[in-house]
């Protein structure tokens, strides 16, 4: 079982504090709610996550979709690959959140509740408003855990895109993770944001 439950589960489902993979059983695939921040209301505002832990040692590879809230194909994609994981024949672990701003995705918005880009306000901030209090968890509670992240997005209403992957094509790593997506197009880079970020702020990619 991993650290800190809060006691309470939704559907049968554990609802976590804190993401402890050296608890998480290996050899199988493990379903919790995160708790990420509380609202208004002090209601617990869940993110689901999934890990698939190996039986052997490996890195850990990260998964994440619907940053932005109105962009769900990446969420189907991660349920539809841990059908086909197998976790007694994986080396490593593999963290996957299929729906990352969960008030964007109730909301049917790409934005968070504050009308704020959570992909413009890493690192965030432990004190700051809601959004940067929302990201800097998005980064203490998942992506610290991780060893490499690919963050899922989808075409804005009103465009079609090709396949597509960004990455900073100057590290040898990312770019053969780049190559392995079989995408039409790739794109060389870091991460930092072209518009809608104030001075320092970062999307999750870059500061990942």
């Amino acid at each position: 079982m991993l650290d800190a439950l809060t006691g309470a589960a939704q559907q049968d489902i554990p609802v976590i504090e804190t993401l402890d993979l050296a608890a998480a059983p290996a050899g199988q695939v493990n379903r919790y709610w995160l708790h990420m921040i509380s609202n208004g209301l002090s209601q617990p505002v869940l993110v689901p996550v999934m890990v698939a832990k190996g039986v052997n040692p490996g890195p850990v590879l990260g998964l994440v979709a619907a940053i932005h809230g109105n962009e769900l194909n990446g969420i189907p994609i991660i349920q539809q690959l841990f059908q086909q994981i197998d976790p007694k024949q994986l080396n490593g672990t593999v963290v996957a959140v299929p729906g990352l701003n969960a008030a964007g995705i109730l909301n049917e918005d790409r934005l968070f509740n504050d009308q704020e880009d959570l992909n413009r306000r890493f690192p965030g901030k432990e004190n700051g408003d809601v959004s940067q209090q929302y990201v800097w968890r998005i980064f203490d509670k998942l992506v610290r855990h991780t060893d490499l992240l690919i963050d899922l997005h989808t075409a804005s209403f009103g465009r079609v895109n090709t396949m597509y992957v960004r990455a900073d094509m100057d590290s040898d790593t990312l770019a053969a993770m780049a190559r392995l997506q079989g995408a039409d197009i790739i794109v060389n880079n870091p991460g930092i944001p072209s518009a809608g970020a104030g001075s320092g702020d970062l999307t999750l990619r870059a500061f990942a």
